[in-house]
């Protein structure tokens, strides 16, 4: 039997439009909890992708998500869930369908971004996926 070694994905996330999509917002709550359903969406909508696009393949997931974190030098509502996650459900490494998706946790896993920006030399054609929740 021949063991698989997982590929290395990287999964930048629109955290508002996340947040939207997921119906997390709608729903009266706590920052985090709104947060960590978010999450579990968005790893649910990659971990899907995943699976449909590489038969067979594992795969080791880290997100790097973006979204207005701050509000000059105050901290934003967003911020404050997402802290509070990456310290609980996120510190983890969380495996989707049957381990063949595995999310990294903790820092390594989940890093905050304030700006999206293109790396020239970093693109590679085996690493790209795109997710859609259509």
């Amino acid at each position: 039997m021949t063991i698989r070694p997982f590929k290395r994905a990287i999964g930048f996330v629109d955290w508002h439009t996340a947040v939207i999509t997921s119906g997390a917002a709608t729903r009266p709550g706590r920052q985090d909890t709104i947060a960590e359903k978010t999450l579990r969406y968005v790893e649910r909508i990659v971990s899907d992708c995943l699976k449909e696009s590489a038969a067979g393949s594992k795969f080791e997931v880290r997100l790097r998500l973006y979204a207005g974190w701050h509000s000059g030098k105050t901290r934003t509502n967003y911020f404050h869930g997402i802290d509070k996650v990456m310290g609980t459900y996120a510190s983890k490494t969380r495996s989707y369908h049957a381990d063949r998706v595995a999310f990294r946790g903790g820092n390594g896993g989940i890093q905050l971004g304030n700006t999206l920006a293109c790396i020239p030399g970093r693109w590679r054609a085996d690493m790209a996926y795109t997710f859609s929740t259509h």
